[in-house]
């Protein structure tokens, strides 16, 4: 398999967010209607459902990584499977971070 063939169907997560970044973007700018509590409560549960797409693509792109660049490496030599892991893990680590 093609390590590009599965990144598409991430794309439709992303595409999905902005179904949820648009009206909280309207709810928020200058032009809208004063915001209430309840407004506030739905625009905390955008920001969580598109953090949680987000975090799925980084997890989905670290595994087809490691599926395949990291497999392939190991294939090629130790070292280059350690050095494809070194890469897995500092992405871990980034998307841990964010």
């Amino acid at each position: 398999k093609m390590y590009s063939q599965k990144v598409p169907p991430r794309v439709g997560n992303l595409s999905a967010s902005d179904t949820v970044i648009v009206p909280a973007q309207e709810a928020l700018s200058a032009d809208a209607p004063p915001l209430n509590r309840s407004h506030h409560r739905w625009i905390q549960a955008q920001i969580g459902s598109v953090t949680k797409a987000l975090q799925s693509v980084g997890i989905g792109l670290i595994d087809e990584h490691i599926r395949h660049c990291v497999q392939e490496a190991l294939v090629e030599s130790e070292e280059a499977g350690r050095v494809k892991i070194d890469e897995a893990t500092a992405a871990i680590a980034r998307l841990i971070r964010s």
